[in-house]
């Protein structure tokens, strides 16, 4: 009777194959997890995100899920886009007059610091240059948003959603900006010029 027991423990060995595909499982598992928190954790401020990369009206609570759900999503996962948002929803913060009646000043280097931290990660990320531009120039450090404005022209020459905006900023900038910055400002107003025309 005993020698059934010896071949039933022979037949439950553990398959190599089988133990190393749910090894593997479980790493991608573990690997994929801070990424999906992070993505569930943005996901409440998706929407308020939008409006502000494209300049559609918020209410303050609209911007403190934002900001709520960016920086929830950090604590996940770093990330430069995030860090990116988080900039944006302090300069949108800072400025906007449906909100705010006078510049919010402490929201200014909160704007400029999260937007460098964002760049530390992903330098050619232009979008994040122009806006530390205009965190900068809020700020009223004219050379340091010069320099940024034309490292957010020199990675991202042509971005039709913020063409007008940028090319307002340029021409404030004007006098801090170098000749080379200039004629792509020029350039770029020539272009807005004409698309308005059509």
């Amino acid at each position: 009777m005993r020698e059934p027991d010896a071949g039933r423990r022979r037949g439950r060995r553990l398959d190599p194959v089988a133990l190393l595909a749910v090894g593997l499982f479980v790493l991608l598992a573990a690997a994929a997890w801070p990424a999906l928190q992070h993505r569930l954790a943005a996901l409440p401020g998706n929407a308020a995100i939008a409006a502000i990369e494209t300049g559609r009206p918020l209410t303050e609570a609209g911007l403190t899920r934002a900001l709520e759900s960016r920086r929830a999503a950090l604590a996940a996962l770093e990330d430069g886009r995030a860090k990116r948002e988080v900039g944006m929803v302090h300069l949108r913060r800072a400025r906007d007059p449906a909100i705010v009646s006078t510049v919010r000043w402490a929201d200014v280097p909160a704007a400029s610091t999260a937007l460098r931290s964002a760049l530390a990660r992903a330098p050619a990320d232009h979008f994040a240059w122009y806006h530390l531009a205009m965190a900068e120039a809020l700020g009223v450090r004219a050379a340091s948003a010069a320099r940024a404005l034309e490292t957010a022209y020199a990675f991202g020459p042509y971005h039709p959603p913020i063409r007008a905006a940028r090319t307002r900023l340029g021409l404030a900038l004007w006098a801090e900006l170098a000749p080379e910055a200039r004629e792509t400002v020029l350039a770029e107003l020539a272009g807005t010029r004409s698309g308005r025309r059509r």
